[in-house]
């Protein structure tokens, strides 16, 4: 049997769910996807060596050897 193609399986499923439907469906998630990824641009922070030795040591459970395992292994 040979492979279909989205808009023909998309056919096969139902009437209900038109090409239309399914383009703006698909143009609703690149907008919301657009969206998310500049709100994420805003709030980030860049991380310093300090900050990601911070994020070693609260995995470690405050355990110098492995945070210095931890971090060398991060930088």
């Amino acid at each position: 049997m040979p492979s279909k193609e989205w808009w023909q399986i998309s056919i096969a499923v139902g009437q209900s769910h038109s090409l239309s439907a399914l383009l703006q469906l698909t143009r609703g998630i690149e907008k919301t996807v657009a969206k998310l990824v500049e709100r994420l641009a805003e709030t980030s922070t860049e991380v310093t060596d300090e900050g990601l030795a911070d994020v070693a040591t609260v995995s470690a459970g405050n355990n110098r050897v492995v945070r210095i395992v931890m971090l060398s292994r991060m930088l």
